[in-house]
């Protein structure tokens, strides 16, 4: 059955709820680019200016329904994306860093989630300054301090932990630190402005945005050689607003607290690396009016999630690499969807669907939120090219297989379509292929294929494909 009935997204149009997938699917993509373009200065030059621009085009199709939800539909786009930067840096100790990004989303004929085949951003993707205190005091004032000392202040991406809880690009500061008997960071910051609400089903979640104000602490132990212990603490206050007003939910409020528990390093085998960080989550929500009727009282959050992770790097040719990694999140029975209010908890219960603000990846198909959620994913790479020296890192090809499954039967995840009150969400196999070209081109190739089960009505595979061509300059 390819047409869901309202319910099954909580009132919110179905087509909203595919560009949610869509939002969080190409997620991966951001990450990647940031990556590509963090910004590393020259410390043996005293007075440094550097710019430069790196563009992507990429091709990418994957299997959907159409916007009326009545038949299947294979997207296509074409994705220009250009980012232009400048950095200056003085002394080694101060940088002022400016990166613009444009993107042109070009999609087939009526591919689009919105009216048009075109979509264009043009926007400031970050600016900021930042300054290494220490050096500061030293260079100028010949003071010393006993630890190292950075400020941020501006528009910028920063992390938490593995980043799950919190992953983004935000208006704030951030303080960093390092001593020999704890590291630090503790950081404010907000979204900015126009950014998609994470909660679709708030009247004005494109055209007025969200505005949600993050702060965290986050503190870790360096005193073991081969592992690291951190714990963290994230606030996450929402003040956005309907616009207009909602007819029948008159709240539509999320205000969370995360606390955080992780230890990574390597395990008594060389090159065995591992993870694992546990988060609990509590708060206050506001229930579904439109389903379930009742007072806007507030209903209190009560959620956690854990992630772990093991890697191991054969020293061997191709050097093989190894990856295993188990996620899980709580979810709520009453929810048809982890992020909105309509269509979320009922009134006056407890609100057990954990809720992110970072990433996990999840696969390029399927791709679901982590929560309701727990995935097993196995999977490698290896370097085929290693015989050469020159080109050993050029060349990198890896495969993953996802299995995932509701953490409560009865309530929905970020993909609508499993509605049925059943654990089983399905399996998945993900294969890439990385190659640098030259030293500033490079090529890569990404597939997809997700296999529904138990919890989709639908159990027809899903397939995704990513080509996409770069270069930096």
């Amino acid at each position: 059955m390819l047409l869901a009935s309202e319910r099954a997204f909580g009132q919110v149009p179905g087509v909203l709820s595919l560009q949610e997938i869509q939002q969080y699917r190409t997620e991966r993509l951001e990450r990647e680019t940031r990556k590509a373009l963090e910004y590393l200065g020259r410390p043996s030059q005293r007075f440094l200016f550097d710019y430069g621009g790196w563009y992507r085009f990429s091709y990418l199709s994957f299997d959907d329904l159409n916007n009326d939800l009545t038949a299947k539909l294979k997207r296509v786009m074409r994705i220009h994306d250009i980012r232009l930067w400048a950095a200056l840096n003085l002394d080694n100790v101060q940088t002022f860093y400016v990166r613009q990004r444009t993107a042109l989303n070009d999609w087939d004929h009526n591919d689009n989630f919105r009216t048009g085949d075109t979509d264009l951003d043009f926007e400031l993707d970050q600016a900021f300054y930042s300054v290494q205190i220490d050096n500061a005091l030293r260079r100028y004032f010949e003071v010393k301090l006993p630890l190292r000392l950075q400020f941020t202040g501006g528009q910028f991406f920063s992390e938490v932990g593995t980043g799950l809880v919190y992953s983004r690009r935000g208006i704030g500061v951030e303080l960093k630190g390092w001593s020999r008997f704890v590291n630090f960071t503790t950081f404010w910051s907000r979204t900015p402005p126009r950014e998609n609400n994470i909660d679709f089903s708030v009247p004005g979640f494109r055209t007025e945005g969200q505005d949600r104000h993050f702060t965290g602490v986050v503190l870790s132990y360096p005193g073991f050689s081969h592992h690291e212990p951190y714990f963290f603490w994230v606030q996450q206050k929402d003040h956005s607003e309907p616009v207009p007003p909602h007819p029948i939910q008159s709240k539509f409020d999320y205000d969370s607290y995360y606390f955080g528990l992780g230890l990574r390093g390597e395990l008594f085998i060389k090159n065995l690396n591992y993870e694992i960080e546990g988060i609990r989550e509590i708060g206050r929500s506001y229930g579904d009016q439109v389903r379930f009727g009742g007072p806007q009282s507030p209903n209190s959050i009560s959620a956690w999630a854990v992630s772990t992770r093991l890697t191991k790097i054969f020293d061997v040719l191709t050097r093989p690499r190894l990856d295993l990694r188990y996620a899980l999140a709580t979810g709520d029975k009453d929810r048809l969807n982890p992020t909105n209010t309509v269509g979320g908890s009922a009134p006056g219960t407890t609100d057990r669907n954990f809720l992110h603000f970072g990433y996990i990846e999840t696969g390029y198909m399927l791709s679901p939120r982590l929560s309701n959620l727990q995935m097993l994913r196995i999977g490698g790479s290896i370097k085929p090219l290693d015989f050469d020296l020159d080109l050993k890192d050029n060349l990198e090809v890896g495969v993953y297989y996802y299995l995932y499954k509701k953490d409560v039967a009865k309530g929905g995840i970020s993909d609508f379509r499993a509605n049925r009150p059943l654990n089983s969400l399905g399996q998945e196999f993900d294969a890439y292929i990385n190659y640098k070209v030259l030293s500033d081109v490079f090529v890569n190739f990404n597939y997809g294929k997700f296999w529904p089960s138990g919890a989709f009505g639908e159990k027809t595979g899903r397939e995704y494909f990513l080509a996409s061509l770069t270069f930096q300059f």
